[in-house]
């Protein structure tokens, strides 16, 4: 790879169809708050400055992610978690609805 994105993200396929009926996959998905993919940027790359971001590096931190709730693609609901980038602090937001996110108080 010669070049990473700016932003980076990331979808998890979170359904699966199994005979002709789509199914949620349920499991729960633990994901890093911080990764670095310089492995998969090639050297030559590295040297002539196709970096990511402005502090130079291949390393991205999690800002936000969504959450759907019910049991399957055609019902349900989706939540928002971001995070503040001036205080740091995790947001739940679910429609008009914002308070700080518990699940992320001390991160």
């Amino acid at each position: 790879m010669n070049k990473l994105p700016k932003v980076l993200v990331i979808q998890l396929k979170r359904f699966k169809i199994i005979r002709e009926t789509t199914v949620k996959i349920s499991s729960c998905v633990n994901f890093p708050f911080e990764i670095n993919l310089n492995y998969l940027v090639t050297s030559s790359s590295q040297t002539q400055g196709a970096y990511v971001n402005s502090n130079k590096s291949t390393f991205f931190t999690l800002n936000g992610f969504i959450v759907h709730y019910g049991q399957g693609l055609n019902q349900g609901h989706y939540i928002s978690i971001v995070k503040c980038q001036s205080s740091g602090v995790w947001y739940k937001i679910d429609d008009d609805n914002i308070k700080v996110s518990i699940l992320f108080i001390n991160y």
